[in-house]
């Protein structure tokens, strides 16, 4: 692999990583982010073109919702 392809493939790794702690933070599920916080990251996935109400969650994190649920 050439090095423009690998530093290419590096950089949407970090992006996407980047992308996930903005998700959260947006989200603030655990309430810990101040919203001058919350905001700021709301405005950079808005400029990054993301929406803002999708966050990925494992299958277990699911199951530990409906199992909590019943």
């Amino acid at each position: 692999m050439s090095l423009t392809k690998t530093l290419n493939a590096m950089n949407k790794e970090f992006k996407k990583y980047v992308t996930e702690e903005l998700l959260l933070i947006a989200n603030n599920v655990t309430g810990e982010y101040t919203d001058k916080q919350v905001q700021q990251a709301k405005l950079e996935l808005y400029n990054q073109g993301v929406d803002d109400k999708i966050i990925a969650v494992s299958y277990t994190h699911l199951r530990a919702h409906e199992t909590r649920g019943n």
